[in-house]
């Protein structure tokens, strides 16, 4: 009889201990940094690597060089190029979300469980790759969704340059914003943490659609920025940096109300 109510006490402690080192989220600062090291590594992937998918050389080779393609040419030559860029956009924007996805996810099960990282269950490396298959995916439809939009709006009459530009980057960042945010929110909480996620990322991808021209605009003028990935390293630096500060900040501190063990993630309770 006597056993029962140390056996009791030693849980309530235990349970207290464990309340203490639990932290609620992982905040906009941490966020943050993961998230421009993601972009940090799109970065480099994009200046080394793009593009993969380019014009065919035989279709390359049959255009006439010394007198004006035929229609029925540059028709052809046309749809090659676009095709060609909406694999590049299919499959580098996929690779941003991957990295978003997962680095986010990442830190946020860190900053929760700051000394059990290397005890992770099963269920929480499922939980970190889902976020970067999830992830993944979002971004390929984003980067197609981008590039499909953009295209269209340069047959668009009506519209100015700044215009077209914020509505064809807007579909892709607020497309692969949302998604990122319900990946994080999946992994984080689930429940009214996704949907609070999810908005937080389309306000994020809103912002950054916006801001990306107006400053490059100011600092670089001269740029392209009906391109839905620029061609400058300067440009990009600034179209990767803008997102991902921007996700970064609003995405994760959507979860900083949460207090005490009610912000537990389910992923992380092994």
């Amino acid at each position: 009889m006597s056993e029962k109510p140390a056996q009791n006490t030693t849980q309530i402690r235990t349970g207290a201990k464990e309340s203490k080192t639990f932290r609620p989220a992982c905040g906009p600062w941490p966020g943050l940094v993961s998230a421009l090291v993601a972009g940090a590594i799109f970065f480099g992937i994009v200046q080394f690597g793009h593009p993969v998918f380019t014009v065919p050389q035989e279709l390359i080779d049959r255009m006439p060089t010394s007198t004006p393609p035929s229609s029925a040419q540059f028709a052809e030559m046309k749809s090659a190029k676009a095709t060609a860029g909406n694999y590049n956009m299919i499959m580098f924007i996929g690779l941003y979300g991957a990295l978003l996805g997962g680095l986010l996810a990442m830190t946020e099960r860190f900053c929760r469980y700051p000394t059990e990282m290397g005890q992770a269950g099963a269920s929480t490396w499922s939980g970190m790759v889902f976020s970067v298959v999830v992830g993944g995916v979002v971004g390929c439809v984003a980067g197609e969704l981008g590039h499909l939009v953009s295209e269209f709006m340069k047959t668009t009459t009506g519209l100015s340059p700044l215009v077209k530009t914020i509505i064809g980057q807007g579909v892709l960042w607020i497309t692969l914003g949302a998604g990122i945010g319900v990946v994080f929110g999946a992994f984080a909480r689930g429940g009214g943490a996704t949907g609070r996620c999810l908005l937080h990322g389309v306000l994020a991808g809103l912002l950054g659609a916006m801001a990306y021209p107006m400053v490059i605009a100011i600092l670089h003028p001269a740029a392209n920025t009906s391109l839905i990935l620029p061609k400058e390293w300067s440009s990009r630096l600034w179209w990767i940096g803008i997102s991902a500060i921007l996700m970064g900040l609003l995405i994760p501190s959507s979860l900083n109300r949460e207090k005490g063990s009610e912000a537990c993630p389910q992923t992380g309770s092994e």
